[in-house]
């Protein structure tokens, strides 16, 4: 499972590390024992010389250690070692479909508010303990009671109770869009008598691997658990490595140190990893948007916000501005979903639908070529808008000034304002901005209600169709009412346009060449069917 985050525009977050420390914790890292090489061999006996000098295990690096528990950490890095250690009761997988993973199986009342989920009988945790309905209704109540890395997805969450040690009862303070896929986040098992502090420090879960020892709080070492549900993972080990710099990581990584790594460490657009690497892309559910003041009235026509989503060339943004590590999309849907049902190939910018769409919402040219309208018939407002951006994003200002560049080729006086973070923060939640250019990672049941319900969003916007489309998202059970829901639903809100989607950005999980196994990484979670993963 991977962290997903609630974001306007990105913003860099570290924590400082701290040691993690053990107690009578067993062995510390050893290599695989090396096959010695006879003079003269057969082609078998070389063979097998060659396998058993690959010791069946990888290195990970972990920077900005804090704590392994992905509800707490700060840091990327740590969290994807997190996915070795836990579970959760869902899934998804590269396309968006929910993969029962805890779970055995779930059912939705008619009215979509109460939720049952039936858990796999015999998953044990890494102590040795069972795993049943009272450890998942403990970690939703621990998640609801503070603000953690998954809070997004227990908000809806009204309560929680256990009918019976392998089913547990969710109700939702109102119906939400495919509550299987609102089921990712992990399960980590809170306090018990008398395991102490220990229990904060010492990750215990339900996942393929194991932690079983620490070095000089420098190494960690996790080991296959032989009572994973899933099965014995293929490889043994999993060795964990503190790295205190990127420059250090990409160096490690390069001299095949480190086995696997992520664009959270190597930014695909200024580096490129060694040729034996391989690159494991997939589309996330982080979108870049330009949003709008619908209650501006230069932009409350849904048909001016329209056109200016027209003037966008989509295509040339992710091309020039993200080097091709995203996919441009017209809809607040992943292009990965198998929700999605966009056909057109290319999203250039439609020039002669944007003028039409200019022209119906009332906006005429002077004879300087300068666009304005006249409201209430007799009030002339020249269209002047700003697109505020945050100054520290360097590939949002570059989108900001290509947008700027596009209205002012229509007649449209805009401009780019370039704020610090808080800034910019503050007045979109304020309301005191025209345009601005946004990134949020969706939730991974691509459920839109924070950007379009009516009141609970930061455009202003409100809708009734789409209020309603919502709300029978929620309440739908099979795909082809799921599909015929989802069409309506985002064709309404391309239409109304309270926001314009740019893009969706890809993230890669790039593997050295020990690791033979092809990985699958998907929107939801990079580190994923790690039991599956294997050296020889």
């Amino acid at each position: 499972m991977r962290k997903i985050l609630s974001v306007i525009a990105a913003a860099a977050v570290c924590a400082a590390a701290s040691a993690c420390s053990f107690s009578d914790l067993g062995s510390v890292f050893g290599g695989g024992d090396q096959a010695s090489q006879q003079p003269e061999q057969t082609e078998q006996a070389t063979q097998m010389a060659e396998a058993a000098e690959v010791s069946n295990d990888i290195t990970v690096g972990v920077m900005d250690l804090d704590v392994f528990d992905p509800l707490k950490t700060k840091s990327p890095t740590v969290e994807n070692v997190c996915s070795f250690i836990y579970g959760s009761l869902y899934t998804v997988d590269q396309s968006m479909k929910p993969v029962a993973e805890l779970a055995q199986s779930s059912s939705l009342s008619a009215d979509g508010l109460t939720y049952t989920v039936n858990l796999k009988q015999g998953v044990m945790w890494h102590d040795g303990k069972e795993f049943t309905a009272s450890d998942v209704v403990s970690a939703i109540n621990s998640m609801k009671s503070s603000e953690n890395n998954y809070s997004r997805y227990v908000s809806r969450i009204e309560s929680v109770k256990s009918t019976d040690p392998y089913s547990v009862e969710i109700r939702f303070s109102r119906p939400v869009a495919e509550p299987d896929a609102l089921m990712v986040f992990p399960i980590v098992r809170g306090k018990t008598e008398g395991e102490g502090d220990k229990a904060f420090f010492v990750p215990i879960g339900t996942g393929p691997f194991k932690m079983v020892s620490e070095k000089a709080g420098d190494e960690y070492r996790l080991e296959a658990y032989e009572q994973y549900h899933g099965g014995r993972a293929s490889l043994d080990a999993v060795n964990i490595i503190r790295v205190d710099s990127v420059d250090k990581f990409r160096t490690l990584f390069y001299a095949n140190e480190i086995d696997i790594a992520t664009t959270d460490v190597i930014d695909m657009s200024t580096y490129m990893p060694r040729s034996n690497a391989k690159i494991n892309d997939t589309v996330t559910n982080r979108m870049i948007y330009i949003g709008f003041n619908t209650e501006d009235q230069a932009l409350s026509d849904s048909r001016t916000r329209r056109a200016i989503s027209c003037m966008i060339n989509r295509d040339d943004i992710v091309t020039h501005y993200l080097y091709s590590r995203g996919v441009s999309a017209d809809y607040a849907l992943n292009p990965s979903s198998w929700l999605y049902f966009d056909t057109r190939k290319h999203l250039k910018s439609d020039n002669s639908e944007a003028e039409i769409l200019l022209e119906q919402a009332g906006w005429k040219h002077d004879s300087n070529d300068s666009m304005y309208n006249t409201f209430d018939g007799k009030m002339m407002l020249y269209f002047t808008p700003e697109i505020l951006v945050n100054s520290e994003s360097e590939e949002r200002v570059k989108i900001a000034e290509d947008i700027c560049d596009k209205l002012i080729s229509f007649g449209i006086r805009a401009r780019v304002s370039e704020v610090d973070y808080a800034t910019y923060q503050s007045r979109i939640s304020a309301g005191s901005y025209d345009m601005f250019i946004g990134e949020t990672e969706l939730l991974a049941n691509c459920d839109i209600s924070e950007m379009t319900k009516s009141g609970e969003n930061y455009f202003k916007f409100s809708n009734e169709e789409v209020d309603l489309l919502l709300a029978q998202m929620g309440t739908v059970t099979t795909d082809e009412e799921k599909k015929a829901v989802a069409i309506e639903l985002y064709e309404k809100v391309r239409e109304q346009s309270p926001f314009a989607p740019i893009c969706f950005k890809k993230e890669s999980l790039i593997t050295g060449s020990k690791l033979k196994q092809t990985v699958m990484p998907c929107a939801a979670d990079l580190i994923n069917d790690t039991e599956q993963w294997r050296v020889r």
